[in-house]
């Protein structure tokens, strides 16, 4: 699994990895689905898992820095 939405500390940041890692799921099983596809087809599906994974971990710096932010020790 890409992640674990489970790990993210706010209710917001859990529901969106858990509706990013629904979509990159079912992009592979479409994948899987066509035995044989057209290259820019394959590339589009893979460029949009990859954008989707980025989205993931753009969340997990920015939930990082707003726990960081808000916790005792740093105020």
């Amino acid at each position: 699994m890409l992640v674990d939405p489970d790990k993210f500390h706010t209710r917001p940041a859990r529901v969106l990895a858990r509706k990013i890692i629904q979509e990159i799921e079912k992009l592979k099983e479409a994948g899987i689905a066509k035995a044989s596809e057209a290259p820019h087809e394959h590339a589009q599906r893979v460029g949009t898992v990859l954008g989707l994974r980025l989205a993931v971990k753009l969340l997990e710096e920015a939930e990082k820095e707003t726990v960081a932010a808000h916790s005792p020790q740093s105020q």
